[in-house]
C-alpha cells in the first residue's frame, strides 16, 4: 500500500511539473513591449538584420529613400573593414540588461534600457565596457511591438 502511494505521488508530481512547463513556455512567447525592446537591442549590437527588419516600426525603415537597416550595417561593416576585421567579430553582448516601463498602453509603449555593451571575447579577457543608457519607443504594428523614434545610432544613415 505504502508503495502504491509513493507511485501515485511521483506520477503527479512528474504530472505538475510537466503542465507548469508548459504554462511557462506559453508565458515566455507572449509578446510584450519589454520582449521587443530586448530583441531589438540584441539584435543591434549583433548586427542581425532580419530582427533589426522585424522589430523596426514600417515608418523608420526607410527615412529619405535608403533602408536605415542597411545603411547602418554597411557603416558598421566599413568601420570593422577599416579596422582590419569582418563585421562577425565586431558582434557584442548586452550584459547586466535592465528595463524600466515608463509608460504602457495597448498600442504604444516608453521603456528605460540600461546595460553594460562588451564583446565576449573582450569580456573573458577584460577590456572597455560601453554603457547603455537608451530609451526606446515602442508601437504596436500588425499585432507585433515594433521600436519607433530614434533608436541608437539608426538615423544616422
Amino acid at each position: 500500500m505504502a508503495k502504491t502511494n509513493m507511485i501515485i505521488s511521483f506520477a503527479l508530481v512528474i504530472l505538475l511539473a510537466v503542465f507548469f512547463q508548459v504554462l511557462f513556455v506559453f508565458a515566455d512567447t507572449r509578446e510584450t513591449p519589454e520582449r521587443a525592446a530586448r530583441e531589438f537591442a540584441e539584435a543591434y549590437v549583433n548586427y542581425n538584420r532580419e530582427a533589426l527588419v522585424n522589430r523596426l516600426c514600417e515608418t523608420n525603415l526607410i527615412v529619405d529613400g535608403a533602408n536605415v537597416v542597411d545603411a547602418y550595417l554597411h557603416r558598421q561593416a566599413q568601420r570593422a573593414k577599416s579596422l582590419g576585421y569582418s563585421l562577425f567579430w565586431m558582434k557584442d553582448c548586452l550584459y547586466h540588461l535592465e528595463m524600466e516601463i515608463l509608460s504602457s498602453g495597448n498600442s504604444q509603449a516608453r521603456i528605460h534600457l540600461t546595460a553594460e555593451r562588451k564583446s565576449p571575447l573582450r569580456r573573458f579577457f577584460g577590456g572597455k565596457t560601453q554603457h547603455v543608457d537608451e530609451t526606446l519607443d515602442l508601437v504596436r504594428e500588425e499585432g507585433k511591438w515594433k521600436v519607433c523614434g530614434g533608436p541608437f545610432s539608426l538615423p544616422e544613415a
